[in-house]
């Protein structure tokens, strides 16, 4: 049996606007609890799910981060994953300028855990 992900169907998916309006009544409802850590962790969890077939225990995992605030949710799965054992590298494309503390915490939370990671593409 093979772990497999399902797509995404086309009409499941939200407008930009429909996402920040998501994300204002989530921290409305939630103000403790951080957007940003919820999806980080679901990440975690799925590649947890995919990674750890059969026996395996412990697996290698690649994490892409993307510049900003929006790379959060990727430092934030990292962290996660570093915490269950697994052994993570993360690739840091472009800036990491945070302007939400909440993404600053999830890049200090994941290097204070003596993740690997590494400079990746910048543009410009």
């Amino acid at each position: 049996m093979t772990n497999a992900v399902t797509p995404c169907k086309r009409d499941a998916l939200f407008t930009a606007g429909e996402i920040r309006a998501i994300e204002v009544a989530h921290a409305k409802k939630y103000p403790k609890i951080s957007l940003m850590q919820r999806a980080g962790d679901a990440v975690a969890k799925l590649a947890l799910k995919l990674a750890l077939t059969g026996r395996r225990k412990v697996a290698v995992i690649l994490v892409l981060a993307g510049p900003g605030n929006n790379g959060g949710d990727a430092w934030v799965a990292a962290a996660a994953l570093q915490k269950a054992g697994q052994r993570v590298f993360l690739v840091a494309l472009g800036d990491h300028k945070f302007g939400e503390p909440a993404a600053k915490r999830a890049h200090s939370a994941y290097l204070r855990a003596k993740g690997g990671s590494a400079q990746g593409y910048s543009q410009g």
